[in-house]
This record gives structure tokens, C-alpha cells and sequence, in this order.
């Protein structure tokens, strides 16, 4: 489990277990795994269905993303207050990742943004922009919000879609970064993931939640 953290991070990890063994696993849990925990959850895994399990993991899940949005979006509002190491609008976020400064990007759920592409240099601009402003060639129009997911992952930086808070992110434009201090913006470039996961054993389960496949509506 620790080797599928570190190759794609679990936004939460939700342990079901009997009770009498969440000590010995919370004891021998790795820090970084241990850090992730969102909670344990008392459960006969040889008795429950997968619907039981569903039921009882799904309100944890909820609460720590209404949390997560929330801490994310007081540091996006505080940042932009201070006028430092945040920006708002899809013209800002689109320079930020060109420049590879990116630390989180935050998008409204549902949100559909427009930006044009150079069909020469590949540049993407924002929607008001009709020409590339390095060779004057007619932009093309692209998805903005799809291009800046598929960008920030390939950048390493953290994708989180706001859902339950996405009335405020939305009065800023609907899309938003946490950005990273310039010394730190020279990251790798992220390498494929593994599409396989953890297997429960017939008497406790890690739970590993990561974010799903984005799409725009």
C-alpha cells in the first residue's frame, strides 16, 4: 500500500477494521500512510456487503472533502489577500503554468472555461485573446479547464475540483492556484500510474480514496 501512495498519493485513507486489531495497524502504520488517514471505521469484513461498506465509508469520505475544500479555499483567500503565492482567473492560471509555478490548482465542479491555442507555438491564451501574442497566428479554441487539469498533472501539482464549496471559487472565476514558491517550480514531469489497486483481505481493508477522472459539463 505505502508503494501505491507514493506512486499516486491517496487523498484519504479510510481503514475498516474489527475493532480489536485497529491498534496493531495504527501502530505499524508508515508515517506518510498514517498521515493520510482520514479515519477507522469498526466493521465484521467477513459479514458486510460491498453495499454496507459503501454506506458506512461514504459520509467520512464526504465530511474530509467539505473540510479539505474549505481549508483550501481559506488559504486561496488569504493568499490573495496578501497578494502573494495565489492567483484567480483562468488568464492568471494559464501564465502560472506556463511557468510552472502551480502548487494546487482549484476548479469549481462543472466549470466551462474557453482559451485559445497557438497553432504554431503551442501557446494557450485566455478566451479574450483572438491572436498569440509571440507570432500573431489565429488562436484555436481548446477547453481551458481540461488543458489546465491535464497541465497541472503533468506539472505534479494537486488537482482538486471544488465541489461542495464552489460558490466562492466560482465569484473569483471559477478557477484558482495555490502557487509554489519559485525556487521549488522545477519539478520533474510526472510518469504514468498504475491502474492496479489494493486488494481487502477478509478481515480488514485500507480504503485508499483518490480523485477521480475529471470532466467538464
Amino acid at each position: 500500500m505505502l508503494r501505491a501512495h507514493q506512486q499516486r498519493a491517496f487523498d484519504h485513507l479510510i481503514v475498516v477494521v474489527p475493532g480489536e486489531l485497529w491498534p496493531a495497524i495504527d501502530v505499524s502504520l508508515h508515517a506518510d500512510l498514517r498521515a493520510c488517514v482520514t479515519g477507522h471505521l469498526v466493521l465484521d469484513l467477513e459479514r458486510a456487503s460491498p453495499e454496507e461498506i459503501t454506506r458506512v465509508v461514504a459520509p467520512v469520505i464526504e465530511h474530509a472533502e467539505h473540510a479539505r475544500e474549505r481549508r483550501l479555499l481559506r488559504k486561496l483567500r488569504d493568499a490573495l489577500g496578501s497578494g502573494v503565492l495565489a492567483i484567480a482567473g483562468v488568464d492568471a492560471v494559464l501564465n502560472s503554468l506556463e511557468q510552472r509555478r502551480v502548487g494546487t490548482l482549484l476548479v469549481a465542479d462543472g466549470a466551462q472555461l474557453a482559451a485559445g491555442r497557438c497553432p504554431r507555438c503551442g501557446r494557450v491564451s485566455g478566451s479574450r485573446e483572438h491572436h498569440c501574442s509571440l507570432d500573431r497566428s489565429m488562436l484555436a479554441p481548446v477547453d481551458a479547464v481540461q488543458y489546465a487539469i491535464e497541465r497541472a498533472h503533468r506539472q505534479r501539482a494537486d488537482v482538486v475540483v471544488v465541489s461542495h464549496e464552489s460558490a466562492e471559487l466560482r465569484q473569483r472565476g471559477s478557477i484558482a492556484a495555490l502557487l509554489r514558491r519559485r525556487e521549488s517550480s522545477d519539478h520533474p514531469i510526472a510518469q504514468p500510474i498504475p491502474s492496479d489497486g489494493e486488494q481487502p483481505d477478509r478481515r480488514g481493508a485500507a480504503i485508499p480514496v483518490l480523485r477521480h477522472p475529471v470532466t467538464t459539463r
